[in-house]
């Protein structure tokens, strides 16, 4: 749990370092303009990171708008994507947790 914990937070922590790199580089070329300004220099680390945080945002959106259409308005503003895994890594952990709960109890039962 601890390892999913730390994998989100330094997750949450590049996304805002890479972030404010770019408003960093849009504010020093034009004064404070940032819409006109390119992204930093192509580096393939920072254009994953990107491309995941959009993909986030965007099943975000998705879901308030199928929400929305539903008649069910849920969305707070505000909430963060940084809690959202893969499926592949949710049901890692889904199983990590059904194993350790099933050696406690086995543990408890003995």
């Amino acid at each position: 749990m601890r390892a999913r914990r730390d994998r989100f937070t330094e997750r949450r922590r590049q996304d805002v370092r890479d972030q404010m790199e770019e408003v960093s580089a849009a504010v020093s070329i034009l004064g404070g303009n940032p819409s006109a300004v390119p992204p930093p220099a192509n580096n393939p680390e920072r254009t994953r990171r990107a491309a995941e945080r959009e993909g986030r945002r965007t099943r975000r959106r998705r879901m308030r708008e199928k929400e929305m259409k539903d008649g069910r308005i849920l969305h707070k503003d505000g909430l963060s994507s940084d809690d959202e895994e893969t499926d592949l890594e949710a049901n890692s952990y889904k199983t990590y947790i059904g194993i350790f709960l099933e050696n406690y109890m086995t543990d408890a039962m003995t």
